[in-house]
């Protein structure tokens, strides 16, 4: 008995070592999302399944998210949504609205192909409602300003403004 006894911790730890490898295996602590691309021809697009880590909050989720996204498709039949070097610079959870503020090189234009800038945002949007659907609104600013608004600037001369 006393045998037996010496060998349990042992066999404990032999058990939890299976287990935890069973458990990474298994993908706990990963979560499939779809992210959507445009096919290379031009005309529609295609999702690819991606793992994505299991963060305990949302916005870290969705930031990870963004980022794979802006990665791109790893199939070579679908192209790029945003040029190689756009940047997520800020993500902001409220309710259920999520404002994404891109760097300014969403805007340019990809070698050998140009994706409409408008269809740029409805990609994202598309992505952000498909993965995370308890989402009502995806507000989407480059550099802090929204696309396709006029240009906010103060038109006050403030040396002036004391006469």
């Amino acid at each position: 008995m006393h045998r037996i006894i010496k060998y349990v911790p042992l066999i404990l730890m032999g058990i939890f070592f299976i287990a935890g490898i069973v458990f990474l295996n298994l993908g706990f602590g990963r979560l499939d999302q779809v992210l959507f691309f445009p096919l290379d021809n031009g005309n529609g697009f295609n999702g690819e399944e991606r793992l994505i880590r299991r963060y305990t909050g949302k916005v870290e989720r969705m930031k990870h998210t963004i980022n794979e996204l802006l990665l791109g498709p790893s199939e070579l039949e679908l192209e790029n949504i945003v040029p190689l070097g756009t940047k997520l610079q800020s993500l902001i959870l409220s309710d259920r609205t999520v404002y994404l503020d891109f760097s300014k090189d969403f805007f340019e234009d990809f070698k050998g192909y140009s994706l409409p800038f408008q269809e740029r945002l409805e990609y994202v949007e598309r992505n952000m409602f498909f993965n995370y659907p308890f989402l009502d609104e995806v507000v989407i600013t480059i550099e802090g300003q929204l696309p396709l608004n006029p240009y906010y600037r103060i038109e006050q001369d403030f040396n002036n403004e004391n006469s």
